[in-house]
């Protein structure tokens, strides 16, 4: 069909459709990602909206009642790297599906992030992708445990949303914390402390002491947590201590990324060398990791497929609307041996068993 001399008129949604040959209600479909649009149709309106540089009007579409053509992202803190890997894939699966990210922070506040879903929702967003405020209790008042209720589909990712039943994409990290502390274990060492710079109510964090007392419950070895030793010095403190109570501590398992970066830098002012002294493994790997010294022994999350999946499955809820039961995912992550547990041979890898959909 010949393309459609529109002069500097922008492109309607009717002009889209005599272009490509179909009708009006075709070409708002294939807009909103209907499920059961042809894949030849598809290419019709997909090229003639190419041709006609096609732009649908996002105010008239959100007055008309029509969804936005955009989904909502919502994290605890731009500034994390964790979240910035998160939201890139994220972003990738929606440039796949012609779709916009609107990307909010919440600053791990419940307050901002009601409010944030809330704006989403007033701006027709067709889904929203949430990493939950921390805590392992459900909200305590009524608007809180209102506010997800008539929204568009949301996905839970990394942290479950408590006291709601929505799809969830999480990290298997009891499991692989305590697949880390078997290895541990398995170098000889009985005396192993947990150290966390986080508290335990975090559920991720939570999670990953979970995994470390399991470890050290099934050898039946003794268990020493220390937790919310919030900067270097608290370190500091506590490791001088134990070591002039006890020589028997041999071995550290941190929680996450600053927690082991406050540990090195708490043994290197102590003179303690890692691993001729003390062994270690941190959950979650870095660009820094395999270039220190020693190489860090580290447990690799899945970051991208944390994305990808979560994209996936929210991208799949929206075109069915369907009311079928949340799916939970549990995504493996991977212990990446270096020399910092004291092993010789470096870059050894162990994957946790597959990752389980419930």
């Amino acid at each position: 069909m010949a393309s459609r001399q529109l002069g500097s008129k922008s492109a309607t949604l009717v002009d889209v459709a005599h272009e490509a040959g179909v009708a009006p209600m075709t070409v708002s479909r294939y807009l909103n990602g209907h499920p059961n649009i042809k894949e030849k149709t598809a290419l019709k309106v997909s090229s003639a909206i190419k041709r006609l540089n096609y732009s649908p009007n996002l105010a008239a579409r959100m007055l008309m009642g029509q969804p936005s053509n955009a989904i909502g992202l919502i994290v605890p803190n731009l500034g994390d790297s964790f979240f910035g890997e998160i939201a890139h894939n994220i972003q990738e699966i929606a440039r796949e599906r012609g779709m916009l990210v609107w990307v909010a922070a919440s600053n791990s506040d419940r307050a901002t992030e009601i409010s944030i879903i809330e704006q989403m929702k007033q701006h027709r967003v067709d889904g929203i992708l949430l990493i939950p405020t921390p805590g392992l209790t459900p909200p305590t008042t009524r608007h809180s445990f209102d506010y997800i209720k008539n929204q568009p589909p949301i996905v839970a990712l990394d942290r479950p949303l408590a006291n709601h039943h929505v799809d969830t994409v999480l990290v298997e990290n009891r499991r692989a914390s305590a697949m880390a502390v078997e290895h541990l274990i398995g170098h000889g060492h009985k005396h192993i402390v947990c150290i966390s710079v986080d508290s335990p109510e975090l559920y991720t964090i939570h999670e990953r002491i979970s995994g470390y007392e399991d470890a050290m419950r099934q050898h039946r070895l003794p268990l020493e947590i220390a937790t919310s030793k919030h900067t270097v010095d608290d370190i500091k403190d506590f490791l001088r201590a134990s070591f002039h109570t006890t020589r028997s501590l041999t071995a550290i398992f941190t929680t996450n990324n600053v927690t082991t970066l406050y540990v090195m830098e708490a043994l290197s002012e102590l003179n303690i060398a890692v691993p001729l002294k003390i062994a270690l493994v941190g959950f979650d790997d870095s660009e820094f990791a395999a270039a220190m010294h020693p190489s860090l022994t580290v447990i690799r999350q899945p970051m991208a497929d944390l994305g990808r999946q979560s994209a996936r499955i929210l991208f799949d809820r929206i075109a069915s609307r369907d009311t079928v039961r949340a799916a939970i995912v549990a995504l493996p992550a991977m212990l990446i041996v270096r020399e910092s547990c004291g092993c010789k041979l470096p870059k050894r890898q162990y994957a946790t068993a597959a990752g389980s959909r419930i």
